[in-house]
């Protein structure tokens, strides 16, 4: 009895550090050769674009990268609390594309992109964070949709849309 006993607790712990090591595969950060550095969930197939490198005045967001379906343009959510402006400060960026797929932009994810024009908005978008696009000011054309469960507080403070 002790023998079963043992070999079924070194089984039962074999099979904790299996999957402990399997579900930290599953996450990976990366950059596409377009310049968005995203989060990739393989365990949820689903991506998080948190960073961008290019220079483009207009940025068209991908729906999908490396098999999973982008649903987040934010900050990667690490419990620190820590604020987004993934975009902060982006001057040459005029106008976004934002794919259907997506469902959520985090808190300040584009702040004070000064010459950000227009926005097209996912039509499944349902929040939109806190101060998401705060103080860009020559803001003129954006759609909120529908399917918007969630407006943060001052998601638009000082745009002119």
């Amino acid at each position: 009895m002790k023998k079963i006993l043992m070999k079924l607790s070194t089984f039962i712990v074999l099979t904790l550090l299996l999957g402990f090591v399997i579900e930290s595969n599953e996450v990976k950060a990366a950059t596409t050769s377009d310049g968005f550095e995203y989060e990739c969930d393989y365990y949820h197939n689903t991506a998080t674009i948190y960073g961008y490198t290019g220079n483009d005045s207009t940025v068209v967001f991908p729906s999908e990268i490396d098999g999973c379906k982008v649903t987040r343009i934010a900050a990667p959510d690490y419990g620190f609390g820590r604020y987004g402006r993934i975009f902060k400060d982006y001057e040459t960026i005029t106008a976004i594309v934002i794919p259907d797929t997506v469902e959520e932009i985090g808190r300040e994810s584009f702040f004070q992109c000064k010459n950000l024009k227009t926005v097209k908005m996912s039509k499944n978008m349902k929040k939109i964070d806190h101060e998401a696009f705060r103080r860009c000011y020559a803001l003129e054309k954006i759609e909120l949709p529908a399917s918007l469960e969630e407006l943060g507080e001052m998601a638009f403070m000082n745009a002119q849309a």
